[in-house]
């Protein structure tokens, strides 16, 4: 550890952001802080690590880290965050830190105009300082330089990942909105946030940056989505009047994507990943053989091709698996049983994937014994995986504390300061003591002299100590005037009082007699009991036989000369009380002693009084100890169980008194504690928060969110488990990837990739026509761009890295058939029951052919540009028809359906004429879409129609068959493409070419391929009978 002290000349400033105020809010005061950080600097003792590079100075008081970022003139601090501290902060320490130490204190100000000029933030000093910390920590292992030359290509990778991102917005079409209001009222309002009615569906979701279309300099984010409804938090105060009654959204990209990606490759150039091996599976591809355990079992069913082999490599891996999925194949199964096992052996596991939906489609099949947490913004999360957000997580535990401690804290309420004067009657009422009496109850009428109103148990303890005080007073003033009465006897009635003395010696004598002889008896009983033993065998039986005869008859004498002293003593006795009695009636005869009697007997009734209430208080409070409940095996308060048990004496009660004196303030002290605690447990939201995510065996987040939510700052995961792995871009992946020893990646690098070839080749041009980066380095950074780092691993794994999942159960046989054949080379086999009778089509997968109108019918025309002035691809409004109306009947067979097409401006015309047929409701607008909004979805029933027809044989971007691939892929029962076959299989794509001939040979073969007059006459019949 180095540690390099440094001395600040003058005083520092501080300035707590609005921020820092909410969040520490009201567990702690910015305030607060700024105190500690003055007490340890005052004894050089403040902990500290610079970030240059943020210009934030991050100081460690005993509880918490606080982000201190320089102000721009230098002369102050902004208090940015302050978090509890932990094991991560803990080992940064470790790997050197300055000791700050200033005796002219933190000074804090509400604003950084309020700072004084002159002021110093001290920034220089600390930066030589630090660069003493720097050279003195131990070097860190130099990385190869193929390794940093990889890292170096990653930057670019970001930078070209930001550039398509902007390049899509610019692309993407305005969202348009009908109408706004303000979510509060029509004000300035003190936070921005407004209602915005869009037009139709945008895709938007909870978290996303947005600004206004006509003013770009109002940003904000997402809050919510409802329907058609978009709720904006505006990044400052924005005047209603600015924002246009009707108008457009834009999305924008989104920063924290960009730096969460920076980040996680900042951490591999540091060598701070969990895993420092990360780099060598990514670039040197190396990887460590390791040999499956056939006894490891899943929970539920797996089958043997794909699923159950894929769970217990998963189970084995030392560093890296990547699974294929094929559509249909079960991944969310797989996946489950992969994380319910692994959280079973203790470890940490991450699901994690680039889509809320994904991450949630695996949270909601794990079973309820996994704890599983989901960590990102809720609006976010879909289904039945709010359920299991943090913050869902914490309410029910808050609730289920505070129902679980309600008993323990109602029986300890006669101990609290908030009580209830009814607890001490109803605990004593319901005890028994001795001979059957109830337990005294009632109230105490001592309340002023112990504890608050409420406090119960004080009261009745403060009743117990005055009355043992007065059952001492009454007995000392007894003692004291019996002695005085018998000086006044011996005075007036001398003989007598001889005659009482006397009596009294005998008395004595008698039962010192009778003492003796009990105790000589049962020495003699203990004798005669062991010859007895003894002489039941054994060579000297005879002889412990003569010895227990001789002792019995010892015995015997003994216990007759005791009954002969048991009657003198009651004789004795006898003739003691009757000189006392006759003492009693002379002393009447005499004022003296007759006044002393008086007040002798007085003392001692009040004696018995006392006694009385000692008792009734001791019963309650005997009640109250028992009813808290102690811990098992822990005795609180003296053990009563009868009034035989109650002392005998002022001493006994003393001690009696001191036991509950004790017992009171240790159930005293637990209430207090239960009732903070209970108190704290709404205000420890975050808190518990942190404890929840740390203590969860499965944490479920986005790539993204992995890095951006703060409570899993701090987390390392044993396993990480990334779904839709063949969608995520290489830096995506690596944002989760550092936080995990070990890893599985599950996808389909057959389907989607994370660009477009169409945006890598745009973004290539630009790049080309600028110069920035030479050619060979922008292929480069191309193909690590329109391919995943899935795609780019999987042919070049070992074999036992890498499983495909082989059966798929989602499509009909003939289409799974025509799946396997064109994108997986025939390795994927089907398993589905078949699907049931459509009214128009003879098989699961048909096609209507468009070929058989002319030319000028079918062809497609150019969306052309809509109001925002955005392109729209094409149109084709033969398609459109045919769609139209073929839902108008199918929508009534099918219980959900899909339309798919290319183009956005296709699929505007589609959604207009089904919502003219079918209703203005949401059914349109939610099922039709272009292919990158249907990946990972699938239903029944799903249309796909390809609107490219020309004569030219231009099939554009549909060139990228793995749009392909998920468009037809995505139907539970029936798939219906629409096409013009002429444009498809003389597509100038050789490629695409191929797979369309394929198709249509299939079709023709295994399918129902239909011209288009068919299909509409067929149709037309049916509207005609319904």
């Amino acid at each position: 550890m180095t540690t390099v002290p440094v001395f600040l000349p003058g005083p520092v400033a501080v300035v707590p952001s609005e921020k820092v105020h909410a969040s520490l809010a009201p567990r702690l005061h910015p305030g607060r802080l700024i105190q500690e950080m003055e007490r340890l600097s005052r004894i050089g003792a403040l902990p500290a690590l610079l970030e240059e590079e943020r210009k934030c100075l991050v100081v460690h008081v005993d509880t918490h880290v606080a982000r201190l970022y320089l102000s721009r003139r230098e002369d102050a601090y902004v208090l940015g965050s302050a978090r509890p501290r932990g094991f991560g902060q803990e080992e940064r320490l470790l790997r050197g830190s300055l000791l700050l130490g200033c005796s002219a204190g933190w000074r804090g100000f509400h604003r950084l105009r309020d700072v004084p000029q002159g002021m110093s933030a001290h920034w220089g000093l600390l930066r030589r300082a630090w660069s003493d910390v720097s050279r003195s920590a131990p070097e860190r292992p130099s990385l190869p330089r193929h390794h940093t030359d990889h890292l170096d290509l990653m930057d670019r990778v970001i930078e070209a990942g930001r550039d398509i991102e902007v390049a899509r917005q610019r692309e993407a079409p305005p969202i348009h909105y009908r109408r706004m209001e303000s979510a509060r009222e029509e004000r300035r309002s003190a936070r921005g946030v407004y209602t915005f009615h869009l037009v139709r569906p945008a895709g938007l979701a909870a978290g996303t940056a947005v600004c206004l279309a006509d003013q770009p300099d109002l940003r904000g984010r997402v809050r919510m989505v409802r329907g058609l409804e978009v709720v904006v938090r505006f990044e400052s105060a924005v005047d209603y009047g600015r924002i246009p009654a009707q108008g457009a959204l834009r999305v924008m990209p989104s920063e924290r994507v960009f730096q969460a990606q920076a980040d996680a490759v900042r951490a591999l150039r540091l060598g701070e990943a969990v895993n420092r091996e990360l780099l060598t599976w990514f670039v040197d591809r190396r990887f460590t053989r390791f040999d499956v355990d056939p006894r490891d079992r899943p929970r539920g069913a797996l089958d043997p091709d794909g699923q159950l082999p894929a769970f217990r490599r998963a189970l084995a891996v030392p560093d890296l698996l990547l699974i294929l999925g094929p559509p249909g194949t079960g991944k969310t199964r797989t996946i489950t049983e992969i994380a319910v096992a692994c959280a079973a052996r203790g470890e940490r596991v991450l699901i994690t994937s680039h889509t809320n939906r994904a991450v949630d489609n695996v949270l909601e099949q794990l079973p309820a014994d996994v704890l599983a947490v989901r960590v990102g913004n809720e609006d976010a999360v879909t289904g039945r995986a709010r359920a299991l957000m943090v913050e869902s997580h914490v309410a029910g535990l808050r609730e289920r504390i505070l129902t679980l401690t309600e008993g323990p804290a109602s029986r300890l309420a006669p101990f609290a300061g908030n009580g209830g004067g009814g607890a001490a009657g109803g605990a004593a009422g319901g005890v028994t003591r001795g001979g059957g009496a109830a337990g005294h109850a009632g109230s105490v009428g001592h309340a002023g002299q112990a504890g608050h109103a409420g406090d119960v148990a004080g009261r009745w303890l403060a009743h117990l100590t005055d009355s043992v005080a007065e059952t001492a007073a009454a007995e000392r003033d007894e003692r004291d005037l019996t002695a005085r009465l018998g000086e006044a006897l011996r005075r007036l009635e001398p003989a007598l009082a001889e005659r009482i003395a006397a009596a009294r010696a005998r008395l004595d004598a008698a039962r010192v007699s009778a003492e003796e002889l009990t105790a000589a008896r049962d020495v003699w009983e203990r004798r005669h009991a062991a010859a007895r033993a003894r002489a039941k065998s054994g060579l000297l039986a005879f002889l412990h036989r003569w010895l227990a005869d001789r002792r019995l008859d010892r015995l015997r004498a003994v216990e007759r000369r005791l009954a002969g002293a048991a009657g003198e003593a009651a004789a004795a006795e006898a003739a003691w009380r009757a000189e006392r009695a006759e003492a009693e009636r002379r002393v009447g005869a005499h004022p003296e002693t007759a006044r002393l009697a008086g007040d002798r007997d007085a003392a001692r009734r009040r004696g018995r009084e006392a006694t009385s209430e000692a008792a009734k208080a001791a019963w309650s409070l005997r009640a109250m100890v028992a009813n808290a409940a102690p811990a098992p095996g822990e005795t609180l308060g003296p053990d009563l169980a009868s009034d035989e048990d109650l002392p005998a004496d002022p001493a006994g009660w003393e001690a009696l008194r001191g036991e509950f004196e004790r017992a009171v303030g240790m159930l005293r002290a637990r209430a207090a504690l239960l009732a903070e605690w209970r108190a704290q447990v709404g205000d420890a939201e975050e808190d518990l928060q942190r404890e929840l995510v740390r203590y969860a065996d499965v944490v479920a987040a986005t790539c993204i969110g992995t890095a951006t939510t703060k409570l899993l700052a701090e987390l390392e995961f044993d396993l990480v488990i990334v779904d839709e792995a063949g969608q995520i871009s290489t830096p995506n992946l690596l944002v989760p990837l550092v936080r995990g020893r070990r890893a599985v990646l599950v996808g389909d690098h057959r389907q989607l990739p994370p660009y477009l070839d169409e945006e890598v080749r745009e973004w290539g041009e630009s790049l080309e026509r600028e110069g920035e980066l030479p050619p060979a380095a922008a292929r480069e950074v191309a193909d690590l761009l329109r391919r995943s780092a899935f795609e780019r691993l999987y042919g070049a794994m070992p074999a036992g890295h890498r499983v495909m999942l082989a059966v798929q159960r989602r499509m009909p046989r003939e289409v799974g058939e025509f799946v396997s054949a064109a994108f997986y080379d025939g390795a994927l086999r089907t398993d589905h029951d078949g699907a049931s009778g459509d009214p128009v089509f003879s098989s699961p997968f048909a096609m209507i052919d468009t070929s058989d109108r002319p030319a000028g019918e079918r062809r497609e025309e150019p969306g052309g540009r809509g109001a925002d002035g955005e392109r729209r691809g094409y149109v084709n409004a033969l398609e459109a028809e045919i769609v139209t109306r073929l839902l108008r009947v199918h929508a009534r067979y099918y219980r959900d359906w899909a339309v798919i097409v290319p183009y956005r401006a296709q699929a505007e015309r589609i959604r207009t004429e089904l919502a003219r047929v079918l209703g203005e409701g949401a059914e349109a607008a939610d099922n039709v879409g272009t292919v990158d909004s249907f990946q990972g979805g699938e239903r029944d029933l799903v249309v796909y129609a390809f609107t490219r027809s020309n004569p030219r044989g231009e099939v554009g971007f549909l060139r990228e068959l793995r749009r392909l691939n998920v468009a037809v892929s995505r139907a539970r029962r029936q798939l219906v493409l629409v096409g013009d076959t002429a444009t498809l299989t003389a597509a100038r794509d050789e490629g695409f070419r191929a797979v369309a001939r394929r198709l249509a040979e299939h079709l023709g073969r295994t399918g129902d391929l239909r011209p288009s007059a068919d299909v509409l006459a067929c149709l037309a019949r049916l509207e005609e009978s319904s």
